[in-house]
């Protein structure tokens, strides 16, 4: 049975660098298939977003590792995108998250929302 999970419920606003909360992924449920579809709701974003995995039941900060969601790099790079993008992936992860980082922009902050927001992200497995 397919489930879809909300991974980002609320637009990030003017948050330049965020990392969400974990959500239950195929592992977690006992399922062996792995397959994963994420769907980022992009608005006027710019910058890098990672997936990160975990295989690990109760994980620390140590246990989190960037997924492959754009091969060959470890991130997705928008610039400017508006519209929603989505990837495929496998893996047998007990959690996911998304990350936002966005250090390669000047400058460091995103209080007049020239950089964008990602308004939801949304995962099925």
């Amino acid at each position: 049975m397919a489930r879809s999970t909300t991974m980002i419920s609320s637009a990030t606003g003017t948050n330049f660098n965020t990392t969400g909360s974990k959500v239950r992924a195929d592992a977690y449920y006992g399922y062996t298939d792995g397959m994963h579809t994420v769907a980022f709701y992009l608005e006027d974003f710019t910058g890098k977003i990672f997936l990160e995995a975990t295989l690990a039941t109760e994980p620390t900060e140590d246990d989190w590792f960037a997924v492959a969601i754009n091969p060959p790099n470890e991130f997705l790079l928008a610039t400017a995108h508006t519209g929603v993008i989505a990837r495929t992936f496998n893996g047998n992860f007990v959690y996911a998250r998304i990350r936002i980082n966005r250090d390669h922009l000047s400058p460091a902050n995103n209080d007049t929302m020239q950089y964008g927001q990602i308004t939801q992200v949304l995962l099925n497995h």
